[in-house]
């Protein structure tokens, strides 16, 4: 079933259709322009307005700001937040932000900087690490006792990670030497 939507120009419910077409748009100072979906009246050609497609829309010009900002994507936070298996809150007073800051970030809002920086470096384990030693006091004795576990999971991952590529190295030195023209003198 075909959706109608109200036309201004015809003053009556119409048939439509989507179109794309480029769009402006400023995002934060920064005038961006994009090839984007708009929904027309299919009688006289009337832009309509369709709050869910503009919603869309207005996401696809807050994630092309944050690509020419370098900054991160919500979902690239999301995984920096759930790596850790942090809630939105406690993650965001791990940080030293406002209670709300991550889930705004998550939801779509654009972060200034600062913030982006700050949370990229909780991407690092060892950068975490060293913001979880300052700032744990700032969650719950369950939440600690939680992220504790995982960083020393971590932790046991990295050195059975770095004892197997030293060994793999070391059993590699022969092979070494017949590639460099090296062989070492055995007698």
């Amino acid at each position: 079933m075909e959706e109608l939507f109200y036309c201004c120009e015809c003053q009556s419910m119409c048939t439509t259709k989507i179109i794309e077409k480029p769009q402006t748009f400023k995002v934060k100072g920064r005038e961006i322009t994009l090839i984007a979906p708009v929904r027309v009246c299919a009688t006289c050609g009337e832009e309509i307005l369709d709050e869910e497609m503009d919603n869309k829309t207005l996401s696809m010009f807050y994630d092309e700001y944050r690509r020419l900002e370098n900054l991160l994507l919500p979902e690239e936070i999301k995984a920096i937040r759930q790596k850790y298996n942090l809630s939105q809150v406690s993650f965001a007073k791990l940080l030293g932000f406002g209670e709300k800051t991550i889930t705004r970030y998550e939801n779509g809002a654009i972060q200034d900087l600062c913030h982006d920086n700050m949370i990229r470096l909780m991407e690092s384990v060892d950068s975490f690490v060293m913001i979880w030693r300052e700032r744990k006091g700032c969650l719950g004795y369950r939440e600690q006792i939680e992220i504790d576990s995982r960083l020393r999971t971590y932790n046991k991952a990295r050195i059975h990670s770095t004892y197997k590529a030293a060994q793999t190295y070391h059993s590699n030195l022969p092979n070494l030497y017949l590639i460099q023209g090296d062989i070492p003198n055995a007698g």
